[in-house]
């Protein structure tokens, strides 16, 4: 099937006798036809009572009469400064490019969330260029024309070898995943611990409630005992400092009388 069939004939009998297409669609070769597109501020189809083709279809309809090579449709898409460029190489590029190059292209551009302005019957509406994409790649009807037939994703894994797709969100997740995980030793530490503490539970489950108070006994006396302990070592070490302040009271006197020190 030829290029310029690949858009129905009376759309393009509305192309060829719109005002736009005459006065700047005519003697363009490929880098005035890029110039033009640098001029684009939105996209669209046909509006209007009277089916006005915007120039974005306009210019769509003579890069197929003109046979654009992909790469340079490659190259309007790489480019990171100018949207309607890149939105009107991805347009040419759902139109003439093979199944795997189509998916592999046009899904690194989910990651553009830049807005676009698109032409409507009722006036205006916002798209963003990720969602511009996702229609490229999943409907049949695309600002008025019909699109070439594409095969779904899961089938193309299966018989060409395309790689799965993986989002970056996915991505994200599973790099912040893989810094949360502990080190093997780390984890095997854990899981000791882990199983301890399991065990110490199953056997307290299992155990007799004498056995059970006993032990709460032992651990209340325990708890007692070093009270008493501590209680009773900070009594003497009072009882310690009294004495020496004393004999040293004592000690001073004997000094003055000449008489010899007391000791402990």
């Amino acid at each position: 099937m030829k290029k310029n069939k690949l858009i129905d004939k009376i759309v393009t009998n509305k192309i060829h006798e719109s005002r736009y297409w005459k006065e700047f669609c005519f003697g363009l070769n490929e880098r005035t036809l890029i110039e033009r597109a640098l001029e684009l501020d939105h996209f669209g189809g046909s509006y209007g009572g009277t089916r006005v083709p915007t120039p974005f279809l306009c210019l769509i309809l003579k890069m197929l009469e003109m046979d654009i090579s992909i790469e340079i449709s490659e190259m309007t898409i790489k480019n990171d400064e100018f949207k309607y460029l890149r939105a009107l190489g991805l347009f040419y590029l759902r139109l003439i490019g093979e199944p795997k190059n189509i998916y592999l292209t046009l899904e690194e551009y989910y990651k553009d969330y830049r807005k676009l302005k698109k032409r409507v019957d009722n006036g205006w509406e916002l798209l963003y260029l990720d969602e511009f994409v996702d229609q490229l790649l999943h409907r049949q009807l695309f600002c008025g024309v019909n699109l070439p037939f594409l095969p779904k994703r899961a089938v193309l894994e299966k018989s060409l070898d395309l790689p799965k797709r993986v989002s970056p969100l996915h991505q994200l997740i599973n790099s912040e995943l893989k810094k949360e995980r502990p080190n093997k030793d780390e984890s095997k530490k854990i899981r000791k611990e882990i199983s301890k503490m399991k065990k110490k539970k199953k056997v307290e489950k299992w155990m007799p409630e004498k056995i059970k108070n006993k032990k709460k006994k032992k651990r209340k006396n325990k708890k007692h005992r070093s009270k008493k302990q501590k209680s009773s070592s900070s009594q003497g070490e009072q009882q310690k400092t009294e004495l020496q302040r004393e004999i040293e009271e004592q000690n001073a006197l004997r000094k003055k009388l000449g008489l010899k020190p007391l000791r402990l």
